[in-house]
């Protein structure tokens, strides 16, 4: 029985033997290569691979491949070589239809080639409705050439009705980001007051930047602006001072200057005349005023060759005018400051500066006085607030008043921020105390405070504390008092808040009705929460990131994401502590729609977003972390050392 074992164990052995034998000698070896599961992005690799050795047939194999699988940068590659005949017989066709594919997946490049076909229309039948499309689309991406494509189409009507508004538009978001042609256009469009209004010394700056490119019309036009300064008519000074200020010139600027100067002396006797109230002696001696306003000589050999002789018979007319209205509007505010409406009542009178009125207007003038002085007392005491809070209502009151306040607001940024950094200061150089980060707000909280904590972890000069809850947010909860209880027992220097993925829904109030969701009473209702939880912050001197929305996965929310992102942007400007850190461009693709995967710390691409399309991964937490952090050390670097990792 053991010996009959044995003899079927080998002949089984001897069965299996044979069968390997088979297939080795019926069946290539597969190569390491074809071994390896190859999607679209190792196929295109692949191709690359085969191009750089000479393989240029396998190379084009391997790039259709990886296009017939929708990689968008092997469809554009393999569109290039039919457009150029390189490896592969030229075919327009092939190549315009793999352009297509690429272009509607997003790709600029595509788009831009594309576009250019169909707008020159020498390898395809022209088709400017087809090339205006595709250039919005990489224009809207940011493509610089594509936008000043788009101006240059719209200024010389080019398949679209000509429009200069629009090519202006298009010529200045170019210009803005340094494409030098859209910088000569947008000049040439300021000088000549063609869809923009006439403004030379903007036309001066963007020929400048041009020219600094060595665009030679450019460097053209500034020359001849130059040379054109000192013989402007007279009338025409206040554009002279601001073209001379535009080239940087001080010889320029002082003459200019000098020559303002006397013609606004000359014209200050014409309306002395007027504000003691002698019309006819307006009228009567006018004439030797107008021969003050005369710019003759040639203001130290700048004007050379002639003097500009304006003739200001209409500014008396204006004077007299102006005269035979005076009467009319001394009733009117009479009428006005027994309606006890003041503020009317100065409107007025400050139009017409004679002595009769700004009798009148004197109680109104008064009282706007005391208000402003008052402003100023809390001014000088350095409650900056309190100008803000008090001055704000007064600000149509008078110009003094708007510009107090103004200052104040300035003021009390510099001096929060000045307050906050040596808070933050004394914190790090406090051994025995930390640092304290809060992250406050819903899940995403959570996640957000893990990422923190993790980043911070390896320095002791960091604490990292949460106050969050599930499935909360400003319209079930009113976050201030719950965060000051936190802020009553713990000393708290930065905040960050994240919160309203849940607030799409009523508003919860104690002991009140609930307010409908998007209703106008809860909008109101929803930023007073927004403004008391940044007031306490502020109050606190806690530095404070808000969290932007991100974009999520379910589009019934996207209307929702947008609205309280608003919000929260629109409210945190008017706090110095608090800075609104949109991720909304962190959490789409390259076509501005929500996409799951994208680049993480490392640069790698990675799936970020968890399966709700709310949440995120882990690295998606840590890409928001490492965003978090940079922002801060950007505003405070001298936490860098303190805070970074490693």
């Amino acid at each position: 029985m053991r010996v009959n074992n044995v003899l079927s164990l080998l002949f089984s052995l001897a069965i299996l033997i044979t069968i390997v034998l088979l297939l080795f000698f019926l069946f290539p070896i597969l190569t390491l290569d074809e071994r390896i599961v190859e999607g679209a992005e190792g196929l295109f690799e692949k191709a690359e691979r085969y191009e750089q050795k000479g393989n240029a047939l396998q190379a084009v194999n391997e790039y259709r491949k990886a296009a017939e699988q929708g990689l968008a940068k092997a469809q554009f590659k393999l569109a290039m070589l039919y457009h150029d005949g390189q490896s592969v017989s030229q075919n327009m066709t092939l190549s315009v239809n793999w352009l297509d594919k690429a272009a509607k997946q997003g790709m600029v490049e595509a788009q831009l080639q594309l576009a250019d076909m169909y707008y020159q229309g020498t390898d395809i039948n022209q088709n400017l409705n087809k090339a205006l499309g595709l250039y919005i689309q990489a224009a809207m991406m940011g493509a610089t050439v594509a936008q000043f494509k788009l101006g240059k189409m719209y200024s010389t009507g080019q398949g679209v009705n000509q429009d200069w508004a629009r090519s202006a538009q298009w010529y200045h978001k170019a210009a803005e980001q340094g494409q030098v042609e859209a910088q000569f256009e947008l000049g040439m469009m300021y000088q000549a007051g063609k869809g923009v209004s006439e403004d030379l010394p903007e036309a001066v700056r963007w020929f400048k930047k041009a020219a600094e490119r060595e665009h030679v019309e450019a460097k053209q036009w500034l020359a001849r602006l130059q040379a054109q300064v000192p013989v402007m008519e007279a009338g025409q000074l206040k554009a002279t001072s601001e073209v001379a200020a535009a080239f940087d010139n001080p010889e320029l600027q002082r003459l200019t200057a000098q020559a303002h100067h006397k013609m606004k002396v000359a014209l200050a006797e014409l309306q002395l005349l007027y504000a003691k109230g002698d019309y006819e002696g307006v009228i009567t001696q006018g004439s030797a005023q107008i021969q003050l306003l005369y710019a003759k000589g040639d203001y130290e050999g700048v004007i050379t060759q002639a003097s500009a002789q304006i003739n200001y018979g209409d500014d008396i007319k204006k004077w007299v005018d102006q005269a035979k209205k005076v009467q009319a509007a001394l009733a009117e505010v009479s009428e006005l400051m027994a309606a006890t409406k003041l503020q009317e009542a100065y409107d007025v009178a400050v139009a017409f500066e004679v002595p009769e009125l700004q009798m009148v207007a004197a109680d109104a003038k008064s009282q706007q006085d005391i208000a402003l002085a008052e402003l100023q007392y809390l001014y000088v005491k350095g409650d900056y607030a309190a100008v803000v809070n008090q001055g704000s209502p007064k600000m149509l009151f008078s110009e003094a008043i708007q510009k107090l306040v103004k200052e104040a607001e300035t003021a009390y940024v510099e001096l929060k921020r000045e307050q906050i950094k040596t808070t933050l200061q004394a914190a790090l150089d406090d051994k025995a105390a930390n640092l304290t980060i809060a992250i406050i707000g819903d899940s995403q909280a959570d996640g957000i405070w893990a990422a923190i904590y993790r980043e911070l972890r390896p320095n002791k000069n960091f604490s990292v504390i949460r106050e969050t809850r599930t499935a909360s947010g400003l319209a079930a909860l009113d976050w201030r008092d719950k965060v000051k209880g936190l802020l009553d027992k713990q000393r708290v220097h930065i905040a960050v808040i994240v919160m309203g993925a849940n607030d799409g829904q009523v508003l919860i109030r104690k002991g009140k009705p609930r307010l409908a969701y998007k209703s106008p009473s809860w909008k109101t209702a929803y930023v007073q929460r927004v403004k008391n939880l940044m007031g306490l912050l502020e109050d606190r001197n806690i530095l404070t990131f808000w969290i932007g929305l991100p974009a999520v996965r379910r589009e019934s929310m996207k209307e929702q994401v947008t609205m309280l992102n608003g919000f929260y942007e629109k409210t945190a400007a008017s706090f110095a502590a608090v800075r609104f850190l949109p991720i909304w461009h962190l959490t789409v693709n390259e076509g501005g729609k929500y996409s799951a995967y994208g680049l993480d710390v490392t640069g790698r691409k990675r799936l970020l977003r968890a399966n709700d399309g709310v949440h995120f991964t882990t690295k998606g937490y840590d890409l928001l972390t490492r965003y978090i952090l940079e922002s801060l050390y950007q505003d405070f670097p001298f936490l860098k050392s303190e805070g970074q990792n490693g």
